[in-house]
């Protein structure tokens, strides 16, 4: 219980360490020194959950980071990954945040950095480059935006290998670098030790010693290739790897209580892969653990274009001696002839083109993490012999794996690796996306085992040691069947390969007897093929295994297929094993497949397991008299990592064949695929490439007899990948070419767009491009996607195609130019932006038919023409024919209609302007005419005006009795009644007391505002204009608006004055105002209520003083003579009146009336009439009877 405990506590503790790197990464990148704001706490605590779910799982997310510029160096500190890239510095977290970024080369500071190294224990980050004679600067390991220290100094201008170590009772920094230039010879040292702090003596970055400057410089001519070094623990021997002179070195120094004395004990070896050929390191590591030190290196030949091969080496103290073209400074040099060489103790890989190795060791297993130039990342395990295991592929990408790869510091989980412009951060095993016992058994990677307990795939570090379990490269059950003495019955046995300390169930179903606690059967010696069900119960898990028997006395002529099916090859027949053939445990061919990779998201594949008696094989092989498979060639020779589903082999003899085999360096056991056609000649034969990792594998075919012909070479390469469409937009009825630009398209087997429509792609050396197929509802715009099929894969492009309607052709015209006939068509305006390609344009002219020589497209702001160039100047078209893609369109000539319709624009012509005058003659007689008809009207007013005034003359003398005092309003109650006649709530709230002095109010700023604004005449026109422009602005508020507009400006008359000459000016000038004698007895608009408040507020002294009596006894006397004037008793108006309207109408003379009412009475009318001297007036009243 209390390991259990402990293990949970430390999964917990790598949780946490997750979840503080979360937490602790705030700020994220934007600009030198600056930092974000912190996490919120809301999205603090949902992190939480997320990474604590991703932890207990076992499954971290792969995180990607894109850069500005190519990656040249990183390092991993302790909570922090620091990348060089073109010309910046980046400071990410461990979950790849950019938090702080700074300059270190531009145009003006041309400047290369070559060491770059956390020191940890000092929490600084050392920065050394090229510029000037060189340089070094101390920065912040928390902030890189911070300088501590700078100092030129010559120690990182030329690349090399730069490392902390610790050095008796100091901390120094190794510098291991290529010869500098002649001028800085005083400090030209290959390897030198600096110091790390001001406190040690000689000051920082000084690499003197007690008496001298110690260090390790080149005998020979050529420079130092440093490729890796490292420490072994603290204050342990330090290892330095170089390549010189087409050798391997490795360099060995033991940690002394000085610089001097640790230079003194240098010793070396070569390490030589390849025997007798130069060779060259490209990238080496360290692995961790174990009774001696062991080495990985990637070595590549020299001046060849051979595979890398991947070896592991004994570099124990132990192997070193002297060594030659090296010596330490300020001792005599003794070129040497007898380096010490080591082998390798086993050469583990050989792959192509290997760029990066990093190793780590979990338990008895060591894991060698591989790069490649292809842009893959492999896992490949090492047993304690170092016998390698099946690699798996973590990671796949397009470019070249940068040398270093170096893990996660807290929690061994994650990889970091650089490729081109991105570092990517990488699950050292996927061990999460397991989620049965059976997946995880299968793996394929031995870091990775079923916790009973948990119920779920981890490493084993967080499970119980006892609740642990891992297949790796062995099956989950074992199946043996053997013929007893007698002959009569087969015994089937099935064996879990589990552990013996394990609570095992196992029960058979499916077959006749059997003995459930040894978990056998019994059957008939003449049982056909069939198949049991083998169930397996581990404490609380349950398994469940489908497994097809076959009988071996039906299978015939085949070797192979006999010894696979656990039977035994005896006299050139199958047949059942024996007891006393000791016969072994096989696993026969089941249902359920096995081993996956973690690239092909775990897609099964099929493999078959060979008995150790497929030697037999061998030998009936060469006994048997088939004949050979020959002169091979595989059709394509490169496939995308998903396959193909119809590739070729030709050659001679192919008959025979059953299978193809594929073979690879990344294949734990060979992967066959059945031929689906032959040629009956036996010259061709189809079959599917099934899908792989990318490199190169041996392809040959399988005959009956189980042997493998031919040589071939099948490389992998990447996916395809669809960027861009061009163009990425087609009319309705489709047909469009369409281009695609991307990588590896040449792959692609089929196109399909929205999962319906399958096209078959044309790839030609210029490119792949395709035909648009025709959409249902042509006139609708759509987006479509794009996909194509690689194998049984299905790749999306990143652009849609947009179907827009067909091309509209409006119409054509022609011209002769030259010696050709030139037709222009006009084309509606679209998105389709059309090229000459595109357009097919053929002339019908009766039974002949002439295509365009030449098409040139023209676009226009509101239309697109077509030109289309034809060599018969004389033809007469009578239409043409237009083919855009899969859309024909027929114009016909339209040149008729232009011949009818000339002599029409001529007659229209000539008559349109006599027209024109006899309508402007006619129009000029009517205004006259209204114009002496309303002087006319106006005469009659005047008289009647006149006759009025002598009638009132003679009632003088009885008005004046009756009038009494004659009421004179103040100028307030006088400017209310006239500004606002209905005397409305507005009238209080806007009248103050006008004319007299009183003390002003303090206005506010907006009131201020507000009459500032008024006072611009400008824009005082223009806002009136545009109220009055308002269909909703009634009389009444026009009215409203020219008094509140009098009152504001009503200490400013002369202002006032000018606005309403301005406004009349526009008045007069409208269209709709052409009887100027009408325009001012109205008040239909604002300047018109403006004018009357205007003359009111100028007349009234006038008024008051001179003319308001007789004005007044005139008003009052036309009120009499109103009211004692005759009223029509039909409509109700007296004949005296003040109404405009009125007045102009034609007076009525009236006098007493006789009438003598008639009705007349029929089926549906009534109708009375009334019947007078000088005017008959009939009402007509319809009813219902």
């Amino acid at each position: 219980m209390r390991k259990a405990s402990g293990e949970m506590r430390n999964l917990l503790l790598r949780c946490g360490s997750f979840l503080k790197r979360n937490h602790t990464a705030t700020s994220f990148f934007s600009g030198p020194g600056d930092a974000a704001p912190s996490l919120r706490p809301a999205m603090a605590s949902t992190s939480l959950g997320f990474l604590l779910v991703l932890c207990t799982c076992g499954l971290c997310e792969d995180r990607v980071i894109t850069l500005d510029g190519d990656v040249e160096n990183f390092v991993v500190g302790s909570n922090k990954v620091f990348v060089l890239s073109d010309s910046r510095l980046h400071q990410l977290t461990l979950d790849l945040a950019l938090e702080k970024s700074r300059s270190v080369s531009n145009e003006t500071f041309t400047n290369t950095v070559n060491i770059l190294v956390p020191f940890e224990s000092n929490k600084t980050l050392v920065v050394c480059g090229s510029w000037s004679i060189g340089y070094c600067e101390v920065l912040d390991i928390s902030d890189i935006s911070t300088l501590l220290y700078w100092e030129s100094i010559p120690a990182g201008v030329s690349p090399g290998v730069s490392l902390v170590v610790e050095i008796g009772n100091g901390k120094y920094l190794l510098v291991g670098r290529s010869k500098v230039a002649k001028e800085h010879s005083s400090d030209a040292l290959s390897v030198s030790l600096r110091n790390t702090l001001h406190t040690q003596k000689g000051d920082i970055f000084s690499s003197l010693g007690p008496n001298m400057t110690p260090g390790i410089e080149s005998v020979s001519d050529g420079d130092f290739d440093f490729v890796d070094g490292f420490q072994l623990e603290p204050r342990g021997s330090i290892y330095l790897f170089l390549n010189i002179k087409g050798r391997v070195q490795m360099l060995l120094l033991h940690s002394k209580n000085g610089k001097a004395e640790t230079f003194r004990s240098l010793q070396g070896a070569v390490l030589e892969c390849y025997k007798n050929q130069n060779q060259s390191l490209v990238s080496s590591a360290f692995i961790p653990g174990g009774s001696v030190v062991r080495w990985a290196g990637i070595f590549s030949p020299c001046n060849s274009s051979g595979d890398t091969v991947l070896a592991v080496f004994n570099i124990d103290g132990s192997q070193a001696g002297a060594v030659s073209d090296v010596c330490i400074n300020g001792q005599p040099c003794k070129k040497s002839t007898t380096d010490k060489t080591l082998t390798p103790e086993a050469v583990v890989f050989t792959y192509r083109d290997m760029t990066s190795v990093a190793a780590m060791r979990t338990n008895n297993w060591i894991f060698l993490f591989i790069g490649t130039g292809n842009g893959q990342l492999l896992k490949l395990p090492l047993n304690g012999s170092l016998t390698p295991g099946c690699p798996v592929v973590l990671s796949d990408g397009d470019q070249k794996v940068f040398p270093r790869m170096l893990f996660d510091p807290a929690i061994q989980t994650h990889i970091y690796i650089a490729m081109g412009n991105q570092i990517r951060r990488v699950p050292v095993a996927n061990c999460g996306i397991h989620i049965k016992l059976r997946d995880c058994w299968y793996a394929a990677d031995p870091s990775c085992g079923w916790c009973l307990s948990q119920h779920r795939c981890t490493f084993h570090d967080q499970c119980n040691s006892s609740d642990w379990i891992s297949g790796y490269g062995t099956q989950m059950i074992s199946v043996q069947m053997v013929k007893d003495p007698s002959e009569q019955n087969i015994t089937v046995k099935v064996v879990p390969n589990l552990s013996e300390t394990l609570n095992v169930s196992c029960i058979l179903e499916g077959c006749g007897a059997r003995t459930p606690k040894q978990c056998s059967c019994i059957l008939s010696p003449n049982s056909e093929d069939f198949s049991i069900t083998a169930s397996i119960t581990i404490k609380k898990e349950k398994i469940t295994e489908m497994l097809l028997l076959k009988n071996c006395t039906s299978i015939k002529e085949s070797c192979s297929q006999c010894l696979s099916a656990g039977c035994i090859w005896s006299v050139g027949k199958c047949d059942w094993k024996s007891p006393s053939s000791n016969p072994q445990m096989t696993q026969v061919n089941r249902r359920n497949n096995l081993f996956t990779f973690i690239r092909e998201a775990f897609q099964c594949v099929h493999f078959i397991y060979l008995s150790p008696q497929q030697d037999n094989c061998t030998k009936y092989a060469s006994e048997q008299n088939h004949t050979k498979p020959e002169n091979l060639t595989l059709k394509p020779e490169e496939v995308s990592i998903h396959g193909r589903n119809d590739a070729w082999i030709t050659g001679r003899n192919l008959n025979s064949v059953t299978m193809v085999r594929f073979k690879g360096n990344l294949y734990c056991s060979p992967i066959e695929s059945p031929v689906t056609w032959k040629d009956p000649s036996g010259k061709k034969i189809k079959f599917h490439i099934p899908s792989g990792n990318k490199g190169s594998v041996t392809v040959c075919v399988v005959t009956h007899d189980g042997q493998c012909h031919g040589n071939a070479t099948l490389t992998y390469m990447s996916q395809p990948a669809c960027r861009r469409l061009k163009p990425n937009i087609s009319w309705s009825s489709g047909k469009r070419k369409i281009f695609l630009e991307g990588n590896n398209l040449h792959f692609m087997e089929s196109l399909s767009q929205d999962n319906i429509t399958m096209i078959k792609p044309n790839i030609t050396p210029k490119g792949v491009f395709f035909l648009t197929p025709r959409v249902e509802n042509p006139g609708k715009e759509k987006a479509t996607s794009v996909e194509f099929r690689v194998g049984n894969h299905t790749v999306a492009c990143e652009e849609s195609i947009a179907y827009v309607p067909d091309p509209e052709f409006t119409g054509f015209n022609t011209a002769q130019v030259g010696k050709s006939m030139q037709v222009t068509i006009q084309v509606k305006r679209n998105k389709l932006n059309l090229k000459e390609s595109e357009v097919r344009i053929l002339a019908i002219a009766g039974e002949v038919q002439e295509e365009c020589d030449s098409v040139e497209i023209k676009d226009s702001t509101d239309r697109t023409s077509v030109l289309c160039s034809i060599k018969d100047p004389g033809i007469k078209i009578d239409s043409l024919e237009i083919t855009v893609g899969g859309l024909t369109r027929e114009l016909k000539a339209n040149h008729n209609w232009l011949v009818m319709l000339i002599p029409v624009v001529a007659v229209f012509i000539l008559i349109g302007p006599l027209v024109v005058c006899l309508y402007c003659k006619k129009q000029k007689k009517m205004a006259e005419e209204m114009k002496k008809h309303l002087e006319e009207i106006e005469c009659g007013i005047r008289n009647e005006i006149r006759q009025g005034f002598v009638d009132m003359q003679t009632e003088k003398t009885e008005l004046i009795a009756n009038v009494g005092a004659i009421p004179f309003l103040d100028y307030k109650h006088f400017a209310s009644r006239i500004f606002f006649p209905e005397a409305g709530p507005l009238t209080g709230l806007v009248i103050k007391e006008i004319g007299e002095e009183s003390e002003k109010e303090q206005q506010d700023k907006s009131c201020q505002a507000l009459s500032q604004l008024i006072r611009e005449k400008h824009f005082l026109t223009l806002f009136i204009h545009t109220l009055e422009e308002q269909k909703s602005f009634s009389v009444k508020d026009k009215c409203t608006v020219a008094s509140l507009l009098t009152l504001a400006l009503h200490d400013d008359l002369p202002y006032l004055t000018e606005v309403m000459e301005e406004l009349l000016r526009s008045l007069m000038d409208q269209p709709s105002n052409s009887q100027p004698k009408l325009l001012l007895r109205r008040t239909e608009s604002i300047v018109e209520k403006l004018l009357t408040n205007w003359m009111s507020v100028c007349l009234y002294g006038f008024l008051r003083e001179s003319v308001g009596q007789p004005l007044y006894l005139l008003v009052s006397a036309l009120m009499q003579q109103i009211s004692k004037g005759p009223v029509d008793s039909v409509t109700g108006k007296a004949l005296y009146t003040l109404n405009e309207d009125w007045l102009l109408w034609q007076a009525q003379d009236f006098a007493p009336l006789v009438s003598r009412p008639l009705t007349i009475i029929t089926d549906y009318i009534t109708v009375f009439l009334t019947v007078d001297l000088t005017e008959i007036k009939i009402s007509i009243q319809m009813f219902n009877k």
